[in-house]
């Protein structure tokens, strides 16, 4: 199933690569912070799954633009000022999705998982292979690191 099926009122709006860096550039003003966080927040609330596979896909068309043989400098220049647009929102977005998609949680069930990591899996395998064994660092105890390792083979083999 399409990941633009998400219940969410505009997932395709969530989606859309200048609508997330928009909304990123404006969380480095102070005063716009809050705001394009309490966006995203909507987001993360009824399309994680967008949220989770955009920012990745941005991550990776910035990296991509900025590896560029012959881009000239000026060019350049703007490329590594948009990557850096909304670090410190991206990680925190990051932080938050990813125990959503990659260790079970009976609070948050997320719709589709499956759906949503085969998707990932498309954009960015090392991305998923990287948020795998994050999981599985964060947790103190074997039997918790043993339920998120069953966890995630449940996921992958689907």
């Amino acid at each position: 199933p399409s990941l633009l099926s998400s219940s969410c009122p505009n997932p395709g709006g969530f989606a859309c690569s200048k609508v997330l860096q928009r909304l990123l550039s404006l969380s480095d003003e102070p005063k716009l912070h809050q705001s394009a966080r309490e966006v995203l927040g909507m987001g993360l609330q009824s399309c994680p799954e967008i949220i989770l596979c955009a920012l990745v896909r941005l991550q990776l068309s910035n990296a991509a633009a900025m590896n560029v043989a012959d881009t000239p400098p000026q060019q350049l220049a703007s490329i590594r000022a948009r990557a850096q647009a909304g670090m410190p929102l991206k990680g925190e977005l990051m932080r938050e999705l990813i125990p959503l998609f990659f260790s079970p949680n009976p609070k948050w069930v997320v719709k589709n998982p499956t759906g949503a990591i085969r998707r990932l899996w498309e954009i960015s395998p090392n991305t998923v292979v990287a948020a795998c064994v994050e999981a599985f660092k964060v947790l103190p105890t074997a039997e918790e690191r043993a339920e998120v390792v069953a966890f995630q083979c449940n996921l992958l083999r689907k």
